[in-house]
């Protein structure tokens, strides 16, 4: 078809890359409410966990026992370390996504334009063939009217 846009196909592919990396964006950032909520809840319940250390040892606490919640508070915090790692990465690859989302919209959008500038100009020409045929008939017919008078 002469009248179509000629970067059809590079257009319709440009919008499908969009469309693929809004839904990979919304899935990152899925992950990474996940990877947030899992350390909330280590932070949670370190918190918790050191509040009943504090109250262990108004209650009295042998050494045993005081050494037990050490190492457990110690493995919560090394937890909460690798979950903040976690988020972090999280958090870049959210930011890796968003920037290729804008990166294949603003080409995306770019086709667009293109495509309208392109749909704009058929319909001048269009129009302006329109307004030829029309003059050329009314130029025959005040032709074909002065042939008669003549």
């Amino acid at each position: 078809m002469p009248n179509e846009f000629p970067l059809k196909t590079l257009q319709e592919l440009a919008d499908m890359r969009t469309d693929t990396a809004v839904a990979n964006l919304g899935a990152l950032m899925q992950s990474l409410q996940r990877q947030e909520a899992k350390l909330a809840l280590l932070n949670q319940y370190h918190t918790e966990y050191q509040e009943r250390l504090l109250a262990a040892k108004r209650r009295g606490l042998d050494g045993m026992a005081l050494r037990n919640f050490h190492d457990f508070l110690a493995r919560l915090e090394r937890a909460v370390a690798e979950q903040q790692s976690a988020v972090a990465a999280a958090q870049r690859s959210v930011e890796r996504g968003r920037e290729e989302w804008r990166t294949l919209d603003q080409r995306s959008r770019a086709y667009d334009t293109l495509s309208q500038r392109f749909d704009s100009a058929a319909q001048r020409r269009a129009a302006a063939a329109e307004q030829k045929s029309q003059d050329d008939h009314a130029a025959r017919l005040v032709s074909g009217k002065r042939e008669r008078s003549s």
